[in-house]
């Protein structure tokens, strides 16, 4: 039998010391015998976790994921240690030595005066380090591993680099109707190879015009899922109310009840405050609204609001950065909306 000392607050090293002891001849049988392979989805999971505690806003859920994640990284790096290939302090000592490299405009003399510069800055020493001499070469570095919209919308963002995109919002969507097309076709000749294929290429054309309105598709389709699940919820209430099971139902009478499970679904629609801020283009990224709701610089109907706040119609918001505030008045609360009809969600208070 093991012990391990008590304190009042342990640190990484204790970490690392407790992940090298479950892995002793002695120690846990399970962990002792864990691969790589074997704890992958375990890794892909935790990580999943997180984005949950991000989502819900719960600090002290994120912090007991966090925990989790970074369990993961030095579950793995005690493998290769127990091999003589690297150990926890070379992963640390990677991660600062690439981190301070990327970043010249802060470690160095180069110049970057905002966001896009600084993240051309990074782009630029990445492809550098690497050896990446062509975009064919940027595009292949995407790791096959991401989720297939998250994947499709990188390699999209990164073929843009080189010039290759469509012009505006209206061709991509044009070209989102021309795979819709083809792929009717290919249902029709009853091809289903083809049609498959297809239906890939109009998920991938998604993806490209997701990126031309500026919203994320993997948290696009996230959002929508909910949002069917809440619709759906609201179906099958009505069904038991009706003194039937959904699968008893006509299809007529399962059309009534969803239009009518659209009312309570979107009709009182809330949206977080973050977000809203973002979708509503009053302040460009969702990031930057976060932090300035953090800085207390966002008011809802005269309050300090929190970044998950749920915005409503109705609701005053005022935005205090810059040299003067913005005060609107929310009309709309819309999941996604073109650049050009954002101001719609809202009206300008004097």
């Amino acid at each position: 039998m093991m012990t391990y000392p008590q304190k009042e607050r342990y640190d990484i090293n204790d970490l690392i010391e407790v992940i090298r002891m479950l892995r002793l001849p002695d120690g846990c049988p399970w962990d002792k015998v864990q691969t790589h392979e074997s704890i992958r989805m375990n890794f892909i999971e935790e990580v999943y976790e997180v984005i949950e505690a991000i989502d819900k806003n719960d600090t002290a859920l994120m912090r007991e994921e966090l925990g989790d994640v970074l369990m993961q990284v030095v579950f793995h790096a005690q493998m290769e240690r127990e091999q003589g290939n690297f150990d926890f302090d070379d992963v640390c000592d990677e991660v600062c030595r690439k981190l301070i490299i990327r970043h010249p405009h802060v470690f160095s003399n180069v110049q970057a005066g905002n966001t896009d510069e600084a993240v051309n800055s990074w782009e630029q020493v990445k492809q550098q380090t690497k050896g990446q001499t062509t975009y064919t070469e940027t595009l292949e570095s995407v790791a096959v591993s991401l989720p297939a919209l998250m994947r499709a919308q990188k390699v999209g963002k990164r073929a843009a680099k080189s010039g290759f995109d469509f012009a505006n919002t209206a061709d991509t969507f044009a070209k989102l109707q021309s795979e819709v097309t083809e792929l009717q076709e290919a249902i029709q000749a009853k091809d289903s190879d083809a049609a498959a294929e297809e239906l890939g290429d109009l998920l991938f054309s998604c993806t490209n015009l997701a990126r031309a309105l500026d919203v994320d598709a993997e948290e696009t389709l996230t959002a929508a899922t909910e949002k069917f699940i809440r619709r759906f919820a609201k179906v099958e209430q009505a069904a038991t109310a009706a003194g039937k099971k959904m699968k008893d139902c006509s299809p007529e009478e399962l059309e009534t009840f969803w239009q009518q499970a659209a009312f309570f679904v979107t009709g009182g629609r809330t949206m977080r405050l973050d977000k809203y801020l973002k979708v509503s283009r009053l302040i460009k990224r969702r990031t930057v609204a976060n932090e300035a709701c953090d800085a207390e610089k966002v008011l809802v109907n005269g309050k300090v609001a929190r970044a998950s706040y749920d915005v409503k119609v109705g609701d005053v918001i005022e935005i205090n950065m810059g040299q003067k505030a913005l005060k609107v008045k929310v009309e709309q609360v819309l999941e996604h909306v073109l650049k050009d009809d954002a101001a719609g969600m809202y009206t300008v208070v004097e």
